[in-house]
């Protein structure tokens, strides 16, 4: 009887134990979401982004060996799928902040609104100059995604399609397609190699979440409201040229995966997500509203006929601009504020 007037409190007192009665910390809770972000999206998105170009550099071999229409079709598929990878990759691009050797790799790669200079004016000189093609494409914008898009999608207006197959357009583009895949190696090798979780959480979090406020500007104003002549500095004047992909039809690709991107940092089956973290800071209505958002964009953007340069001057497409317009105010008005981050200043003048 002793023994039990004894226990019985003891009992209680372990039973109330924060060991086995608390709920998870606030800071295991961001751990965890950091974690569950660096293996199924930046490390996942980083290597397929890698596979499926590496599957382009093959096709290019198959293309140089036998160049018929149906392997140069291939080849543009596979383009068109990296795209759809790399825009995972480069819309959620954190790594040269947690490791300044890392912060130009993207530029290396993608030169959407970096340059003034015109690639396919670089190019054809370089396709026809006497010089050995590797010398002549010493630049990185000569060897990136946009290069690669007019190499492999020449004008079909000044093209026929021997050229669209000669030999050394296909070396160009190996070149091309050589210079992404080291940088993208590293990019993936940069991801496996830091652990994140064991960061100071609050600080990546807002690099997350500021790296999404920068994405969603320029898929609005960049991606969407330049070629609609819909923002201050082309108000007017719609050019499909200054859609990122005018050559190949790839910009609906792109867009699209863009906001799936988004949506997956927000809301993921079966993973700590920023919708958890928000709500662990009381700001869970501020998240869903900007999911149902982006929702709405991805709803308006499937319906709009292709291709998409036909349509900038479409109610739609305008439509589309407005909304995803909408989504970066939400994100930087509202949820930088509801999660009290403190928000980065935009580059307006790169990408």
């Amino acid at each position: 009887m002793n023994y039990k007037i004894i226990t019985l409190p003891l009992l209680l007192l372990i039973l109330a134990s924060p060991l086995l009665s608390a709920k998870p910390s606030h800071e295991n809770t961001q751990q965890e979401f950091l974690r569950a972000l660096q293996e199924q999206v930046l490390i996942h998105d980083s290597a397929e982004a890698l596979n499926t170009l590496q599957q382009l550099e093959l096709s290019l071999k198959t293309l140089q060996a036998s160049p018929t229409q149906q392997n140069l079709q291939r080849t543009q598929s596979l383009f068109t799928t990296f795209i759809i990878a790399w825009k995972a990759v480069e819309t959620v691009y954190i790594l040269g902040a947690l490791d300044d050797s890392y912060i130009d790799h993207p530029r290396y790669i993608d030169y959407f609104h970096q340059t003034k200079e015109s690639i396919p004016t670089q190019l054809e000189q370089a396709l026809d100059s006497p010089k050995a093609i590797e010398k002549v494409l010493f630049k990185y914008s000569t060897k990136s995604i946009n290069a690669l898009e007019y190499l492999l999608f020449p004008d079909p207006q000044q093209s026929t399609e021997q050229k669209a197959i000669d030999t050394r357009r296909i070396e160009a583009a190996k070149i091309a397609v050589n210079n992404i895949t080291f940088w993208l190696s590293e990019i993936t090798q940069g991801y496996q190699s830091i652990n994140i979780a064991t960061a100071k959480s609050t600080a990546i979090i807002s690099q997350v979440v500021n790296a999404l406020i920068d994405s969603s500007y320029k898929l609005a104003n960049w991606r969407v409201g330049e070629a609609a002549g819909l923002n201050k500095k082309y108000a007017g004047r719609p050019s499909a040229q200054r859609l990122e992909y005018p050559v190949s039809n790839t910009s609906f690709q792109a867009i699209l995966s863009i906001l799936k991107t988004h949506r997956k940092i927000i809301n993921r089956d079966d993973a700590i997500d920023l919708l958890d973290i928000a709500r662990m800071n009381n700001a869970e209505s501020e998240l869903i509203f900007i999911q149902k958002e982006i929702d709405q964009a991805l709803d308006l953007l499937i319906s709009i006929p292709q291709p998409l340069a036909e349509q900038i001057e479409s109610q739609s497409f305008k439509t589309l601009y407005k909304q995803l317009d909408k989504i970066h105010n939400a994100y930087y008005f509202i949820l930088i504020d509801a999660l009290n981050l403190n928000a980065t200043i935009i580059d307006a003048d790169g990408d």
